[in-house]
């Protein structure tokens, strides 16, 4: 887990179904994530544009534990900029298909 600075576990969408806002869990020394916080998704742009931060999703794993998923990047579309994960063919690990909160 250590190439990672933030892991994504949920999103929440609009009406229009377009992410708003993540929780995003920040990963410690020892491989672990904290307990998340609601960034909103221009937060989430921020942090990877301005910061360098590498951020990827989070999925649920027995036991309470993480599973690492795909990587978060940011896109510049016709609206501006937004978040999006790398296609990998695992659909769970897409951003859109998080869990909303």
């Amino acid at each position: 887990m250590g190439d990672w600075d933030y892991g994504v576990s949920h999103q929440r969408k609009d009406k229009n179904d377009v992410i708003t806002a993540i929780k995003v869990h920040k990963f410690t020394s020892d491989s672990s994530v904290d307990s998340g916080a609601e960034w909103t998704k221009s937060q989430g742009v921020s942090a990877i544009d301005d910061r360098g931060a590498r951020m990827c999703t989070l999925l649920t794993a027995s036991g309470g534990n993480w599973d690492i998923g795909a990587r978060i990047r940011v896109v510049k579309g016709s609206y501006g900029k937004y978040l999006r994960t790398d296609a990998d063919n695992t659909p769970k690990d897409n951003l859109g298909n998080l869990p909303s909160f």
